[in-house]
């Protein structure tokens, strides 16, 4: 017999030899990572016969999964052709060889722990179709996303090779900032480029965009870049960092963030979307060419009510201010808007505006605008309120806002006032200093909210024109204006979609104007029509307002389509064109980033 204590040693070991034999049984063998290298005679990602040393754990031929290393190399008679929708692709890493390629025909993500291309990656370019990298992703050769897809990298990454095409996004990070770098030597040409939220994106090699977002907690550096054509900016809290920026006649800088540069404005800078406050961190010079656009949506700088612009360097003015009010505000005697602040230690200002257009208050109120060492401020002040009037009827037959617009001294635009009425209301201005004036009004057909008249909006004046004098703070009324009956048409169709989400439909007098001239909200399957046409040719398209912003234009990823291939419809003699139908294909859902949407 064994003593107690050799036992209970007994039954020890024994209950380790189980535990160990049970951990063994539990664990399950780990795949080790090999490479499958593509040698394809057909398209076929996953035909087991393209690929060479691709074998499962018995040995039999596969096709990568995420613990295989895929090789594209060059030299092959057929290349691989991915074309599931919304397909997702798995490997631990992918090396596109240089003189080899892959060619993406539908929505596709490669989901992997590397990718490298040193070849060509094609996205067919079919409105919708997209490739979505979610790797760290260096491109030494060439990506080109054609004229309608995009391509949406999520990791960091450095870049020596070639983007072409519509879009290349860097999809926003949820907690860390990401990386992208592009090397001396690398080419950007994109019509848009996107950054999402904590990015950084160094540009050292050339750059062509026509349009570029850069949301917040992100950085867009082309301090360095060999060339930068960014085209309009458009800053969603976010920053960009250039040695000198240039706004160019017809060219757009707006929203709220910060630009580290010089900045000569020759096109028009317009804060917020709207409000908001661009800071400048460097100089600013507007020349006579230069429009600031500044709104006015109440008295509050912080949250902010009103858009600013903030210089810490030297301010040169010229070139107009435009200012408009926004949100039904209305602001009362001694409100105060900084709207020009360059008086931070270091900055100064000098300079004013050639031409300053301030809305028109009620009340006999008026804007006044001061230029100091400080900044531009505007002050509400009681304009005196004596002074003539004018008055009178409009008559028309239409449900649309009539717009009345009174002249000082000649029509050249823009009106010296204008008022909102219905059809067969009466008008007045009042608190009219000494002078000619001319009275003309609009039918905003397509219910803008604001002018100049759209094309296609009738517009009358009382005469032809006719002057109205006010001399000695007299009073002129009936100034009526008559709207004569017109020989208009119309155009009417239905929409065909399959969304959720609001349709606009837009008509356009020509494709290559930067607008529509009308545009209304339907749902998918609904009719639309736009009435009051003149006499003349049209295009009607339509898109999907995914992410419900509630305007226009659509935003990268937004589908839209044209009534056939943007076929002319044409008015002649007030007919009715109906029947212009517009279908969107089955695969015209796209991506819009931040949001994936269907």
């Amino acid at each position: 017999m064994y003593s107690r204590k050799t036992q209970l040693v007994f039954k020890f070991l024994l209950a380790v030899i189980v535990l160990f034999s049970l951990t063994f049984l539990w664990i399950e063998p780990v795949e080790a990572v090999t490479t499958c290298t593509w040698q394809g005679t057909t398209t076929d990602w996953y035909d087991t016969d393209n690929w060479s040393e691709c074998l499962d754990g018995s040995g039999s031929p596969t096709y990568p999964n995420d613990t295989r290393d895929v090789i594209i190399p060059a030299g092959q008679a057929t290349y691989p052709v991915l074309t599931g929708y919304q397909d997702q692709v798995d490997m631990n890493t992918l090396t596109i060889d240089a003189d080899a390629q892959i060619t993406i025909d539908e929505q596709t993500t490669f989901l992997a722990n590397q990718v490298d291309n040193y070849g060509t990656i094609r996205i067919q370019d079919v409105n919708g179709h997209n490739l979505r990298i979610q790797a760290p992703f260096n491109n030494y050769g060439v990506v080109n996303s054609g004229i309608y897809a995009a391509l949406i990298l999520y990791e960091s990454g450095i870049h020596t090779g070639t983007f072409t095409g519509k879009q290349l996004s860097i999809f926003q990070s949820p907690d860390t900032e990401r990386i992208n770098t592009f090397q001396i030597g690398s080419s950007i040409d994109v019509s848009i480029i996107f950054a999402g939220e904590y990015n950084s994106i160094n540009i050292y090699g050339s750059v062509i965009s026509g349009t570029t977002y850069i949301r917040t907690n992100s950085v867009v550096d082309i301090s360095a870049s060999q060339s930068a054509d960014l085209g309009m900016i458009v800053l969603q809290g976010g920053e960009i960092i250039a040695s000198a920026y240039n706004i160019s006649s017809g060219e757009t800088f707006s929203g709220t963030g910060t630009i580290e540069s010089n900045v000569t404005n020759a096109g028009t800078v317009s804060p917020g979307a709207s409000p908001g406050i661009i800071t400048v961190d460097g100089d600013y010079t507007q020349t006579a060419d230069g429009i600031l656009e500044i709104q006015l949506g109440g008295t509050n700088a912080a949250t902010p009510d009103f858009d600013q612009l903030i210089v810490t360097g030297f301010a040169t003015l010229s070139g107009t201010l435009n200012v408009s009010l926004i949100n039904d505000f209305e602001p009362q005697v001694g409100d105060s808007f900084f709207i020009i602040d360059h008086s931070g230690e270091g900055s100064s200002g000098t300079g004013t505006f050639d031409t300053v257009s301030l809305p028109t208050l009620d009340g006999g109120l008026k804007l006044e605008s001061d230029f100091s060492d400080e900044g531009v401020t505007l002050t509400v002040i009681d304009g005196g309120g004596s002074g003539g009037s004018i008055s009178g009827t409009v008559t028309c037959n239409s449900t649309y806002t009539v717009f009345v617009d009174i002249w000082a001294g000649n029509t050249e635009p823009p009106p010296y006032r204008s008022i909102t009425i219905n059809c067969g209301d009466s008008y007045s201005f009042t608190d009219l200093p000494d002078g000619t004036y001319y009275v003309g009004a609009w039918i905003d057909l397509n219910e803008s909210g604001d002018g100049p008249p759209d094309l296609g909006e009738p517009y009358a004046w009382y005469g032809d024109p006719t002057a109205v004098e006010i001399t000695g703070g007299n009073s002129q009324s009936g100034i009526d204006i008559t709207f004569p009956s017109s020989n208009t048409g119309a155009i009417e169709g239905t929409v065909t979609c399959d969304s959720i989400h609001p349709v606009f439909v837009d008509l356009w007098a020509s494709t290559t104007n930067p607008e529509p001239e009308l545009s209304t909200t339907i749902a998918c399957g609904g009719s639309y029509s736009f009435t009051n046409l003149p006499n003349g040719t049209y295009y009607v398209g339509a898109w999907i307002d995914l992410n419900e912003s509630g305007d226009g234009p659509p935003d990268p990823g937004e589908p839209y389509v044209w009534y056939g291939d943007q076929t002319a419809v044409t008015i002649t003699g007030g007919e009715t064109k109906s029947g212009i139908d517009i279908t969107f294909p089955a695969e015209s859902f796209q991506l819009f980033l931040p949001l994936i949407v269907k």
